[in-house]
């Protein structure tokens, strides 16, 4: 799943603020943005590359009686994100904003629900405001995108 590009749909995005505790014990608040991104279009090989624990939960539940499984934070180091709009929603956005890249994201949340026997993989990210331009993101709220974390 790490440097593999997957179709996905931004289904929301939110400013919001993180509480965060020091090394020193002092607490403090940081800006961040909340999103998430829904792909029915990773398999089961490229998330046992991720998570060999997810892809073994998945296979073990099989014929998917379930309809959704949470499997929590996902990510000790933080990840870089790269976005792209597909070739059907370019035209929906500006040419300037067609690709975008995140650096220092975490994924706060993954989960799988089953849509007409399919798994979809809602990912969950956080990013700081002040690292980041979420501008592609609210512009591509409900559209489809292309994902790729590296």
């Amino acid at each position: 799943m790490i440097n593999e590009k997957f179709l996905g749909v931004v289904t929301g995005i939110k400013a919001d603020v993180e509480s965060v505790t020091e090394p020193d014990g002092t607490k403090c608040k940081l800006p961040i943005y909340s999103f998430k991104i829904e792909s029915a279009d990773i398999d089961y090989e490229s998330i046992n590359k991720f998570n060999p624990a997810i892809s073994t939960v998945m296979l073990a539940i099989q014929p998917m009686p379930f309809t959704s499984i949470k499997f929590g934070e996902q990510s000790a180091q933080k990840l870089s994100l790269n976005v792209w709009a597909t070739t059907d929603e370019q035209n929906n956005l500006p040419a300037i904003e067609s690709d975008a890249s995140y650096a220092n994201v975490k994924i706060t949340d993954l989960s799988v629900a089953v849509k007409e026997n399919i798994p979809t993989y809602v990912f969950s990210f956080s990013m700081l405001m002040s690292e980041n331009n979420a501008n592609f993101l609210f512009k591509a709220v409900k559209q489809k995108i292309e994902f790729e974390l590296s």
